[in-house]
């Protein structure tokens, strides 16, 4: 069964993806937009850290409930 934290975790790799994409053919149209999508990349690493570790708890949780 897919949860909310699969969902989101799914989208959030396809973004972090599609940056990387961006930054990997050269589209960056100069230094300021590049530091700009590595920002981008950061946070989206930093936000799938945190579905990650919420998925983690709430399967804890749930399967103590059992």
């Amino acid at each position: 069964m897919k949860t909310v934290f699969d969902v989101l975790s799914s989208k959030n790799k396809e973004a972090i993806a599609s940056k990387v994409s961006y930054l990997t053919t050269g589209k960056a149209t100069d230094y300021a937009d590049y530091r700009y999508v590595c920002g981008q990349i950061r946070g989206l690493e930093a936000a799938q850290l945190e579905i990650t570790d919420l998925s983690r708890i709430y399967m804890e949780d749930n399967n103590d409930d059992d």
